[in-house]
């Protein structure tokens, strides 16, 4: 009877740690996939160099600000896994997309004010939740870095 007890336990101890394991890698797996989104739309807002073009439309320029449509495949495709990284991690990587979102939303409305005071009141609502948006994905980054790898801490932005 011992012996068998003994069995037991050592299948369950396997499969406890196969379980662990392949837990370890789906959670990795998510983690990789969504950084590699978030630094390239990160990177994107930075290259289309919002903050000048408001500043220039502040200064009477016609200039048009927009962001390319951004798909989120990772993050559409993962969101019901979103729970592996951990509530956290999970909450600041859904108010990251939603940022992004809101920014979109917001430049485009910007397009359609007509008041110069509306217009004004507009840029400063879009420069904080730029400076939102990068502040959630520089934070995203870092916590999901240390998901990915114990060896590489140089996943970042930059």
């Amino acid at each position: 009877m011992a012996s068998e007890l003994a069995v037991v336990v050592a299948i369950l101890g396997a499969v406890g740690a196969a379980a662990l394991y392949a837990f370890k890698r789906l959670r990795a797996a998510l983690a990789a996939s969504l950084v590699g989104e978030i630094a390239e739309a990160l990177n994107v807002i930075e290259m289309h160099d919002i903050e000048r073009i408001l500043g220039q439309a502040s200064e009477g320029s016609s200039a048009s600000v927009a962001l390319p449509a951004f798909s989120a495949i990772a993050y559409r495709s993962q969101v019901n896994r979103l729970g592996l990284l951990g509530s956290h991690l999970a909450r600041l990587t859904a108010a990251f997309y939603e940022s992004l979102s809101v920014l979109g939303e917001e430049l485009h409305a910007l397009a359609a004010e007509t008041s110069e005071t509306e217009r004004i009141e507009r840029k400063k609502l879009i420069m904080t939740e730029l400076q939102q948006t990068f502040a959630l994905g520089d934070d995203v980054l870092q916590g999901l870095r240390s998901l990915i790898s114990r060896h590489d801490a140089s996943i970042s932005r930059a």
